[in-house]
């Protein structure tokens, strides 16, 4: 039988979650979406 995990607070699950979504964000959308973005311009 499982026991289910229950938070007291609506906030803390998000604060656990923060952190890993800011370095998802730097290290895998922004530099991504700057790839795409540097594709798009034009080379002399």
């Amino acid at each position: 039988m499982e026991k289910r995990v229950v938070f007291r607070s609506w906030w803390l699950p998000y604060a656990l979650l923060f952190p890993q979504l800011v370095v998802t964000v730097v290290f895998f959308f922004w530099p991504a979406s700057q790839a795409v973005y540097q594709s798009l311009l034009q080379q002399d």
